[in-house]
């Protein structure tokens, strides 16, 4: 679980559970070359990391490596 202070109210409150699944994978070309993907979030739920503070929703972000 986890917990927050409500200062307004002087009590400890907890954020309801969520389950954060994520996705990666890379793909090495050569030694010098690779690929990746990753992915956050597949459920795409709605929560909150700590108090007022969102969490995004579904993210994909690919790229690549090069190493001379």
């Amino acid at each position: 679980m986890r917990y927050y202070e409500d200062f307004s109210q002087l009590t400890e409150l907890s954020l309801p559970m969520t389950i954060d699944a994520n996705l990666g994978a890379e793909y090495r070309f050569s030694n010098l070359l690779s690929f990746w993907l990753k992915i956050n979030n597949l459920a795409a739920q709605r929560y909150y990391l700590y108090h007022q503070y969102p969490a995004l929703r579904f993210r994909a972000m690919l790229g690549f490596s090069y190493t001379l």
